[in-house]
């Protein structure tokens, strides 16, 4: 079952801010008002900010950046001595990415995970066409593509 922090609306709210578009433009195409669509969508960053905490904390993953705004978290885990990356999803829920290292190869999941982040890719509005690569790997280049600031140290 994906961990979803946000309602349906807040999801959609939080998608079209993505996007680019203001809170009355957001309200305008929804049929709220400005306001609402600033409450409900204070109240997704704080819910976003809560369950990237708490992923992080149950994959035992020392966060390093995170941008609620943008769903998106980076940090490392220990255990796995690597980089992750934690993605939201408004369909899926939030993602966990570990950094390409080889492991995709022979993995039963493959194919899913391709899936997965190919459809990210197209939400996101990836430039990114080679798509050959590995699932982990892709992700990585996606992601980072998406939120540049998040992957330097």
């Amino acid at each position: 079952m994906p961990v979803n922090p946000l309602s349906h609306s807040e999801s959609t709210f939080w998608d079209l801010r993505r996007k680019g578009l203001g809170f009355a433009q957001i309200g305008r195409k929804t049929g709220i008002t400005r306001q609402a669509v600033y409450k409900a969508l204070l109240k997704a960053d704080k819910a976003m900010t809560k369950a990237l905490r708490e992923i992080a904390d149950t994959y035992k993953i020392d966060l390093e950046k995170a941008n609620t705004q943008k769903g998106m978290a980076t940090g490392y885990s220990h255990a796995l001595q690597n980089r992750v990356i934690l993605a939201y999803s408004p369909k899926r829920g939030i993602l966990v990415w570990y950094e390409y290292t080889g492991q995709c190869k022979g993995c039963p999941r493959r194919q899913e995970c391709r899936s997965i982040i190919l459809e990210e890719a197209e939400r996101l509005g990836s430039i990114l066409t080679k798509n050959d690569r590995e699932p982990a790997e892709l992700a990585q280049d996606i992601l980072r593509e998406a939120w540049p600031e998040g992957f330097t140290r």
